[in-house]
C-alpha cells in the first residue's frame, strides 16, 4: 500500500534576522511565529522585548516572503504586528481571521478594586488569581469581548471583528507587583473541525464545573499550562457566527 504521507523536502536554512551580537535577555528576539496571509505570501513576526505582560499588544518586528520563504521584506501591512505574536488562521468560506495582543488593562489607572484572590501559585513567581465575577462590570467586559480582524474575500480588506468569550467560572490572574490584567490572543493557528473552529487556550482560565479552584503551578518545570488548573488546556469552540464556547477538558462542550 502507497504511503499516504507527503514528500518531506528541506531546504537550505535562509536568515531573516539577527540580534545584536552578545544578547541573551530572555524575550528579545524570540517567540518566532509564521502566518499564511489572504494573498499568499507568508508572515513572519516576533518578539524584541522582555517577555512580560507589560510589553504585549505593541508593534513587533516582522517580515513578509512572496516566494515561499527564499527572500523577505519588512513588513507594515494589516493587521499590524504586534508582541509577542499572533497567528493568522484561515476559517471558513476562504476568510481569516486574527487576534491579536492588545495592551492590556490596567487596572490601577483604571480605578477597578481587585477583589480577594481565591488561589495562589509560585508560577515564575508569585500569582494570584481572581473570579472575574467578583470584578467590576468594566472589568467584566473587557475579559468578555475582545477585538479581532477577519478578512473577507468579497471584500478583500481586513475589518474590525469583536470575540465574545464564554464567562460561566471565568479566572484571571495578576503576577507579582504587576499592575495589568492578561488576556487571551490568538498567538497560534484555530484548527477548522467539521463545521467548528477548535482552539487550545491556555492563556483564558476558567473554575471546574462544581465552582472548585484546583490547585496548581508549585514549580515551573511542572506548570506547562500554568494558569489553567486543568490537566489539558481549556478549548475553545467556535461556531461560524464567531461565538466563543471556552470550557475545561473534563467539561462537555456546549454550543
Amino acid at each position: 500500500m502507497a504511503s499516504r504521507t507527503p514528500p518531506l523536502r528541506m531546504d537550505d536554512p535562509v536568515v531573516v534576522a539577527l540580534s545584536a551580537p552578545g544578547e541573551a535577555r530572555w524575550g528579545f528576539h524570540q517567540f518566532p511565529a509564521l502566518s499564511r496571509l489572504p494573498d499568499g505570501r507568508i508572515l513572519l513576526m516576533y518578539a524584541d522585548a522582555a517577555d512580560a505582560s507589560e510589553t504585549h499588544g505593541e508593534l513587533a518586528p516582522s517580515y513578509v516572503s512572496a516566494d515561499g520563504g527564499l527572500s523577505w521584506e519588512a513588513f507594515s501591512g494589516e493587521p499590524a504586528p504586534v508582541r509577542p505574536h499572533y497567528s493568522v488562521s484561515e476559517v471558513f468560506d476562504k476568510q481569516y481571521l486574527v487576534m491579536p495582543s492588545h495592551r492590556y488593562l490596567n487596572y490601577v489607572q483604571a480605578g477597578a478594586q481587585l477583589p480577594s484572590p481565591v488561589s495562589e501559585a509560585d508560577v515564575y513567581g508569585i500569582r494570584r488569581q481572581y473570579r472575574v465575577a467578583d470584578m467590576p462590570e468594566s472589568v467584566q467586559e473587557y475579559f468578555r469581548h475582545i477585538p479581532a480582524k477577519r478578512w473577507r474575500p468579497e471584500t478583500g480588506a481586513w475589518q474590525d471583528e469583536t470575540i465574545e468569550f464564554d464567562m460561566t467560572g471565568r479566572l484571571t490572574w495578576v503576577s507579582g507587583a504587576s499592575e495589568v490584567l492578561p488576556r487571551t490572543f490568538f498567538e497560534r493557528h484555530l484548527t477548522r473541525f467539521g463545521g467548528e473552529l477548535l482552539y487550545a487556550d491556555y492563556r483564558s482560565c476558567y473554575a471546574m464545573q462544581s465552582g472548585a479552584i484546583a490547585a496548581t503551578g508549585q514549580q515551573a518545570n511542572t506548570s506547562l499550562f500554568p494558569f489553567c488548573h486543568h490537566a489539558l488546556p481549556p478549548i475553545v469552540l467556535v461556531s461560524q457566527s464567531w461565538f466563543f464556547t471556552i470550557v475545561p477538558s473534563a467539561i462537555p462542550f456546549r454550543k
